[in-house]
């Protein structure tokens, strides 16, 4: 049977069967499996690193935020002849 006969019956385009053969042509069972594992745990990786950025971020925001309130609100002025504006 011919593969466009075979994706056709299965409905998968040749588009996907064309990108399945290059990825995975060649490749025996524990390797395509292998390589299934290690996209698995690359995503698992990538949703970890993106709750610290998110967890950095929010933290930085907190240590501006009480920066900028001192710097503005309770460090001595020059302007106010060295007295907070508070």
């Amino acid at each position: 049977m011919k593969a466009e006969k075979i994706c056709r019956k299965h409905s998968i385009s040749p588009q996907t069967d064309y990108r399945w053969k290059s990825k995975y042509g060649g490749m025996d069972l524990k390797e395509a499996q292998r390589l299934r594992e290690l996209e698995r745990e690359n995503g698992e990786l990538k949703k970890l690193l993106a709750d610290q950025l998110l967890y950095t971020l929010s933290e930085s925001r907190v240590v501006f935020e009480d920066w900028r309130r001192y710097y503005n609100g309770e460090r001595p002025h020059r302007s106010l002849d060295l007295q907070t504006p508070e």
